[in-house]
């Protein structure tokens, strides 16, 4: 059984067609849903959520039908909206509990949720105060109440910093190896994804171009050379170099030579003391983020 599996999806907002036939096909394991802005990731997530109905086609998660069948996929299935209004006036706590309330979910699986996404000291807190990087660990946390069999992620790391974007993509590896749980994420930040997805499904103008295991979707070749951007490149490829990388100064970013991603990650995670803007990193050689770029650019 597929987690989520589409067939032939259209759906029209008066004369745009946001998606043109779109069939996917998602696995157990941890997923990435990727494409460029406009494609029709968040329309079809919110088709998924059984918050906007299609024009044509099939949709079904955890076999269940997205229009019949919608109390009982959110039931057992747990969505994280982009830009989800939470209410200002309700301090964390209190949203939990009703979130909770919701779900049937004991009260005492607050705690837990919001020790796993770093809240717990913060459960007194107005909604209203929180700055957007806690607001966005709050829309995650809320996905944690209940038995859940699978949890739809769209930009879960936005707003966070990199030490932030990391904890949370560690806490989805940890909880789909010990609760079982199957995750689907929609991400912008190719790097950080291809190193926890198994299974990559790509959208382009409303279809999708590409779906498979991430293995047969890129080169096995590992890629070595990343481009950083920066608001201080000097500073920061000096500060890198005493961690021991390989650095060339250009003229408008950095060029970084580094085993893997996910360490280069971890370093300037580190670094977030130093207050330089990290604008943009871009990828050099055979990466899921070359891929997709040749795929949207045909």
């Amino acid at each position: 059984m597929y987690t989520v599996e589409t067939e032939n999806l259209v759906k029209f907002f008066e004369r745009i067609e946001a998606l043109r036939g779109l069939t996917m096909h998602v696995p157990k394991g941890i997923s990435g849903f990727i494409g460029p802005n406009g494609a029709g990731k968040t329309t079809t997530i919110n088709i998924l959520a059984g918050l906007v109905k299609p024009d044509k086609g099939s949709a079904r998660v955890l076999d269940l039908d997205v229009v019949k069948e919608s109390l009982e996929i959110r039931r057992r299935a747990r969505f994280m909206l982009e830009n989800q209004t939470l209410p200002s006036h309700l301090t964390i706590e209190k949203y939990m509990k009703y979130i909770a309330f919701l779900y049937n979910a004991d009260f005492r699986e607050i705690n837990k949720a919001l020790k796993i996404v770093g809240l717990e000291k913060f459960r007194h807190r107005l909604i209203g105060s929180l700055s957007a990087g806690m607001m966005q660990r709050l829309r995650f946390a809320q996905t944690l109440l209940g038995e859940s069999e699978l949890i739809i992620l769209d930009e879960p790391t936005a707003n966070l910093d990199p030490l932030g974007r990391i904890e949370i993509l560690e806490k989805i590896v940890e909880l789909n190896k010990d609760r079982n749980i199957s995750f689907l994420l929609s991400s912008h930040i190719l790097p950080e994804l291809e190193k926890i997805v198994n299974w990559v499904s790509i959208i382009n103008e409303g279809k999708i171009v590409a779906e498979g295991k991430l293995s047969d979707i890129i080169s096995p070749q590992k890629y070595s050379e990343f481009k950083i951007f920066s608001s201080d490149n000097y500073t920061l490829a000096n500060l890198l170099k005493d961690y021991g990388y390989e650095i060339e100064v250009e003229e408008n970013y950095i060029l970084v030579k580094a085993s893997e991603a996910w360490n280069l990650y971890k370093t300037l995670a580190l670094l977030t003391d130093y207050n330089i803007n990290i604008y943009k990193i871009e990828t050099v050689g055979a990466s899921l983020e070359e891929v997709f770029k040749k795929l949207v650019r045909k």
